[in-house]
């Protein structure tokens, strides 16, 4: 997500990072409630905090200076199933 790769397969080896986003995909109920799940403190504090994505991957160049915060984004199946109610179908049974 974060740097080009023109080593990997076609299409990824043209990807652009700056174009590239980040979707955490969980079950409603963590959103609803994202203490529940480290990621979901993580997920919010990266959104945020730039400098705190940064302290995480200090290997990585430039973080803070990248708009990557505005690129982070949380779906949850029920939204997917909302969308199409042929999506995750055991949404359905009660």
């Amino acid at each position: 997500m974060l740097e080009e790769n023109p080593q990997l397969c076609e299409p990824l080896c043209r990807r652009d990072p700056e174009k590239t986003l980040f979707l955490l995909l969980t079950p409603e109920m963590f959103k609803v409630v994202p203490s529940h799940r480290l990621y979901g403190y993580k997920f919010y504090d990266y959104k945020k905090t730039p400098e705190s994505l940064a302290a995480d991957l200090p290997h990585r160049k430039n973080l803070t200076e990248r708009k990557i915060r505005h690129r982070l984004g949380w779906l949850t199946w029920e939204d997917f199933h909302r969308t199409n109610k042929d999506c995750c179908p055991w949404l359905s049974k009660k």
